[in-house]
């Protein structure tokens, strides 16, 4: 019954979709994706941290970076 329901509600479309046949996307190295996947050391974060403003907030919960240094 759902699936009855859902198929009246969004109507299936014949249109027909582009296809990405031949389309080259480029790729990162084995190296490029570790770099990217790794863990931020603690160096990178204290330097986010002393570079950033002070009055900006990096989330809605209020805390800005000049509570943080």
């Amino acid at each position: 019954m759902v699936v009855e329901y859902l198929k009246r509600q969004v109507p299936s479309s014949n249109q027909e979709r582009p296809k990405l046949d031949g389309v080259h996307f480029s790729t990162l190295s084995f190296e490029a994706n570790q770099e990217l996947s790794a863990p931020f050391t603690m160096e990178e974060i204290e330097l986010v941290v002393k570079e950033s403003d002070g009055n900006i907030s990096p989330d809605p919960d209020g805390f800005n970076f000049a509570f943080f240094k």
